[in-house]
C-alpha cells in the first residue's frame, strides 16, 4: 500500500499547494515515481503495487483501512473489487 501511495508522486519534493510546506516549483522539473520504481524501492512486486493502487482507488474506506492494518491481504482485497 505504501508503494502504491508513493507511485506517481514527484521525486525529491513536497507537493506544491500544501500550506504547511509551500515550495517554489516554477523552475524545478519533477519526474514522477513510477509503479515499477516504487515496487523496486520497497521490495515488492509491480503486481502488488498495481493491486494496492486499485484497492486505494476503488475500495471502500473500511477495506482500505483493513488492508493497511494487515487484517486483509492486498490480493484478497483486490479480488473483492
Amino acid at each position: 500500500m505504501v508503494a502504491a501511495r508513493i507511485a506517481n508522486l514527484p521525486r525529491g519534493g513536497i507537493r506544491a499547494g500544501n500550506p504547511k510546506h509551500e515550495i517554489q516549483t516554477a523552475n524545478w522539473q519533477f519526474e514522477p515515481v513510477s509503479q515499477a520504481d516504487a515496487a523496486e524501492r520497497l521490495n515488492v512486486s509491480e503486481r502488488s503495487v498495481a493491486r494496492s493502487k486499485a484497492v486505494i482507488e476503488n475500495g471502500a474506506p473500511e477495506l482500505i483501512v483493513a488492508v493497511e492494518r494487515g487484517e486483509v491481504a492486498v490480493s484478497t482485497a483486490a479480488d473483492l473489487l
